[in-house]
């Protein structure tokens, strides 16, 4: 189902519910888009700062969990359905999330 049926109702939904949300196109590949959407939200003076969350969808669900690890604004993230590798080792799973964490916390 393309993204102009989908996201228009989840923003809604999210309104409905108290919830600012800011939806856009992007353009290109990457968090830069994201990053200056956040920046512009928080500068808005209705916008609780501690309470920013992230929702994405697929290939941006993997950007909002990009994002969200390097950006200590964030206060939340939702991914539905990302691409993620879920064939790799256990292992090397856990040292790459221990990582994140240790960078987030930092």
């Amino acid at each position: 189902m393309p993204k102009d049926v989908i996201v228009p109702d989840v923003a809604e939904w999210y309104q409905r519910h108290g919830f600012t949300a800011l939806i856009f196109d992007t353009y290109g590949i990457g968090a830069k888009n994201f990053i200056d959407s956040i920046t512009f939200l928080s500068n808005h003076p209705l916008i609780d700062l501690g309470k920013i969350a992230l929702w994405g969808l697929c290939f941006d669900g993997n950007i909002m969990l990009a994002v969200s690890a390097t950006d200590r604004r964030i206060a939340a993230v939702i991914s539905i359905a990302p691409m993620i590798d879920v064939t790799g080792d256990f292992e090397r799973h856990l040292a790459i999330l221990d990582l994140a964490v240790t960078d987030r916390a930092n």
